[in-house]
């Protein structure tokens, strides 16, 4: 297969489904915008390929099933939700759609993704329409005919989530590892897995892999609360003073939908199309078109919007304030009351401040 020849916003692109991210630009494009496609993040080449002031479609985060072959009991979507599993083709008629509007990028993910039916066929399907794919993971069911088919047509990165020293999954993070896969370690540290944290990162270091971790707890999608598993303060301190070693503190001010779902990214659980999993919109009551210019229309609605409550301060690259953490009013939005206080005396407990 050659590479596939792509327009988005009118910018010609060729992508070749064989590597894990290899793009060609013409090269008038590339002087014209003076810019360093070789060495653009993520985000900045999803930014690029925005047509200026228009949402695109060009992320997508996936969950494609919310069935999983491990029964985590903090886990906020599995035994939470009762969206429908489609099939191949009911998956394809909605890809199909948005790759119309321009899809680019999809994150495969769960529950676990790979117990989908489908999966390999869907990732084949994806690779070979000049999506760039990226699979999030436990691992469990990562074979070796499946490390053969991301050997053949490369992910963009793979993501395997860590809850123990499963040697076996270790094993197969080295397998991904030694077929030059773009592999990525983490773990969700809570109260069930920080007695592994440790050895898992420093595992992780000793095999030179990349690790991300993260502490914070999210409550269900049929909104149980999840805090009991919560690390206790001194902990989390400890943790997120590892995590949190290198960032720079950055002041600014946060406004809605300021972030990639404002611009170029979107949801997709079951047949729920939405602008990311904590902000609804979806009806499914109207066709795929009409849920997808409510998309649009709530985004134009509410893009840059302030949010009250938030004057800027130096903890912007820490906080998490979003439209959808903040409090509504109509079409008022604004921070919970002490939020912002929270939040700048935890950077004065990690050192950030």
């Amino acid at each position: 297969m050659q590479v596939i020849k792509r327009k988005i916003n009118g910018i010609e692109i060729a992508v070749d489904p064989y590597k894990a991210n290899r793009i060609l630009f013409n090269k008038n494009v590339i002087e014209e915008n003076n810019v360093n496609i070789a060495h653009l993040e993520l985000k900045d080449l999803l930014s690029f390929l925005t047509k200026q002031g228009n949402f695109t479609p060009l992320y997508l985060k996936w969950e494609i099933t919310s069935r999983c072959n491990k029964d985590c009991p903090f886990c906020y979507i599995h035994n939470h939700t009762n969206d429908i599993e489609l099939d191949f083709d009911q998956n394809k008629k909605i890809i199909d759609f948005l790759y119309e509007k321009g899809l680019f990028f999809v994150c495969m993910t769960g529950g676990e993704c790979t117990l989908y039916k489908d999966f390999k066929k869907m990732y084949l399907y994806l690779k070979k329409k000049g999506i760039l794919v990226e699979v999030y993971s436990n691992g469990i069911n990562i074979s070796p005919e499946v490390i053969q088919m991301f050997k053949e047509y490369m992910p963009y990165r793979v993501e395997i989530t860590l809850y123990d020293m499963d040697e076996k999954i270790l094993k197969t993070i080295l397998a991904l590892k030694k077929e030059k896969i773009n592999i990525v370690a983490k773990c969700t540290v809570n109260n069930s897995t920080i007695c592994y944290f440790d050895a898992i990162k420093q595992w992780c270091e000793n095999n030179s892999i990349p690790f991300y971790f993260s502490t914070e707890v999210f409550n269900a999608y049929d909104d149980t609360d999840m805090s009991q598993f919560n690390l206790d303060e001194q902990e989390k301190c400890r943790v997120d003073k590892i995590r949190y070693k290198d960032l720079k503190m950055k002041y600014g001010r946060k406004r809605c939908l300021s972030c990639g779902a404002g611009r170029y990214a979107l949801s997709l659980r079951g047949e729920n199309l939405d602008i990311c999993p904590h902000i609804k919109t979806y009806d499914k009551s109207v066709s795929l078109e009409l849920n997808y210019q409510k998309i649009v229309k709530y985004i134009h609605m509410y893009k840059n919007q302030d949010i009250i409550g938030c004057e800027g301060c130096e903890c912007f690259n820490l906080c998490k304030m979003c439209i959808a953490r903040a409090l509504k009013n109509g079409t008022e939005i604004k921070v919970p009351d002490g939020y912002c206080e929270k939040i700048n005396l935890y950077a004065k407990e990690i050192g950030l401040l």
